[in-house]
């Protein structure tokens, strides 16, 4: 009989997101699945986590298809590399897998030593496929290329749908994942038809909150010109004070791109910005929230000490600085911050343009 293991990720647990719903699917396959609840999820140690993993699966064979979720995939790559030259597994499919630990302590257990690629590479008689989304606040994009690049995966990005997790920032649970489905069986699911999707749904509330600032622009215009000439000199004037004020304000050294959530913004952040120099970053959030950092030069990461996780002060501010390296590659680059407080999320990318000098 075909077997199906499902590591799930850093806090997650066997009823978690898209777990439940693949399991399901698999099993009308006629897989036996097991989705095994990881020791202290909230904490997580590569060696009680490992040994968990091994007791679970007993003896590895070709009918054993592994699925890892974020933590998950660093799991299953530290499992393939004790095989012996003899075992193998059936196939590897990894949904939002990372090669390091993207900024936070709790995971540099799982990396104190480096990854072996091209042992892990041959313990798969089907290969790797490696599902990732384009805009997962925690897991920068480039690392499925690392992992297509690595491993020889086949890679498939999905379109605006997170961590494919629980609910983040503006993120519904992910609850179904076909693809996984497919790459497992090799057959698609045949998924209902939403008579009224989401994006529908949303674009209607849009609609009915635009008629309501309309509605309250045009009340309040009406109410404002009736005003005497002396309210509104009084206005000018403070009007005039405020320019002025915003006149001696600092220029942001960068212009955030579009993937900016509510919560985080950024104040400050070096561009252009030359090799072997030192570079900056600031960002505005909720005091008190646990902000990470990842840097990019031209979709190859950064390792600069400065880049670690900061905790915002009691006015909401975090900073990072750091030296870019002298072989950064030349060109646009990326600064992404993710911020979390009270188990809420919100992320805010920055472009950087990197010199020769």
């Amino acid at each position: 009989m075909k077997r199906a293991v499902i590591v799930h990720c850093w806090g997650g647990e066997p009823n978690y997101a898209w777990y439940p719903w693949v399991a399901k699917h698999l099993e009308a396959k006629g897989f036996n699945v097991s989705v095994p609840e990881m020791p202290d999820s909230e904490e997580p140690k590569l060696d009680k986590w490992l040994p968990h993993l091994q007791d679970v699966i007993g003896e590895p064979d070709e009918d054993l298809i592994l699925i890892g979720h974020s933590l998950g995939c660093v799991t299953i790559m530290r499992y393939l590399e004790t095989l012996t030259e003899k075992q193998k597994v059936g196939k590897v499919i990894f949904v939002a897998g990372f090669t390091d630990a993207i900024g936070f302590k709790e995971l540099e257990n799982f990396f104190d030593r480096p990854i072996k690629f091209e042992k892990i590479k041959t313990k798969t008689a089907e290969g790797f496929v490696v599902i990732q989304s384009d805009d997962d606040p925690y897991v920068a994009e480039q690392y499925g290329t690392r992992l297509e690049e690595e491993l020889g995966a086949e890679l498939l990005i999905k379109q605006e749908v997170g961590h494919m997790s629980g609910s983040v920032v503006d993120k519904d649970s992910c609850t179904e994942l076909p693809e996984v489905v497919k790459e497992a069986t090799g057959e698609p699911v045949h998924m209902p038809k939403r008579h009224f999707p989401k994006a529908a749904r949303n674009a209607l509330v849009s609609a009915f909150l635009l008629v309501i600032l309309f509605a309250g622009g045009g009340l309040a215009y009406t109410y404002y010109s009736g005003k005497n000439s002396a309210d509104t000199t009084a206005s000018a004037a403070d009007a005039a004070a405020s320019a002025t004020a915003a006149a001696n304000q600092p220029v942001q050294a960068s212009k955030t791109s579009s993937k900016t959530s509510e919560g985080v913004a950024i104040n400050l952040l070096s561009s252009p910005v030359a090799r072997g120099t030192a570079a900056s970053m600031s960002v505005q959030t909720l005091p008190y929230s646990q902000c990470t950092i990842v840097v990019t030069y031209n979709k190859v990461p950064a390792h600069a000490s400065g880049l670690t996780t900061k905790t915002a002060d009691d006015f909401g501010t975090a900073s990072w600085d750091w030296m870019v390296s002298p072989s950064a590659p030349i060109g646009k680059g990326m600064a992404k911050v993710t911020c979390t407080r009270d188990k809420k999320t919100a992320m805010v990318e920055g472009d950087i343009q990197v010199t020769a000098k």
